[in-house]
């Protein structure tokens, strides 16, 4: 599975995710400062699956009406 982490998501959980195998490109790394529609955008351009902290996302994709890869809300 690819994931896309959010800028929000932690740096220890994209390591750990990779440690058990899951492909994981981070926001924080590849587009500082990216805004949600763009995040949004680049994780249905590369097809992977975004995981966030982030609640605004979900509607933002759910509003969109288009097809995506799907999105893991965190909420701790």
């Amino acid at each position: 599975m690819r994931i896309l982490a959010d800028e929000n998501v932690d740096r220890p959980i994209a390591a750990w995710l990779r440690e058990h195998g899951y492909d994981v490109v981070e926001i924080a790394v590849e587009g500082p400062g990216m805004s949600d529609a763009a995040v949004i955008e680049m994780s249905r351009d590369q097809g992977m699956v975004l995981m966030t902290f982030d609640r605004d996302v979900g509607r933002i994709v759910v509003a969109d009406r288009r097809p995506h890869p799907g999105v893991v809300y965190l909420r701790l």
